[in-house]
């Protein structure tokens, strides 16, 4: 469904005589996404462990980053879109 409504957005976009360019302001954020393979207590040890030797990482926690911000998000839906855009 989705793919459809898509199509129908770059059909129409590639009807318009002008060429577009968007050029969009920086606001850029990175959306971090920790994925624990335990439980609240246990992890509340393991910062208390960490906070005890005055820092330092914790290994075998799944991390995942994406873009996030208004700015850059804005850019790939246009950029899905065909649309040329210019981030500064």
């Amino acid at each position: 469904m989705f793919a459809s409504y898509l199509e129908e957005v770059q059909s129409s976009l590639k009807s318009v005589e002008a060429e577009a360019t968007v050029v969009v302001m920086p606001d850029f954020f990175l959306d971090r996404f920790v994925t624990l393979n335990c439980g609240v207590n246990a992890f509340c040890e393991i910062l208390g462990n960490v906070a005890g030797r005055k820092g330092g990482s914790i290994d075998g926690i799944a991390q995942t980053e994406f873009r996030g911000g208004n700015a850059i998000n804005t850019a790939s839906a246009l950029a899905s879109l065909g649309i040329k855009v210019i981030p500064i």
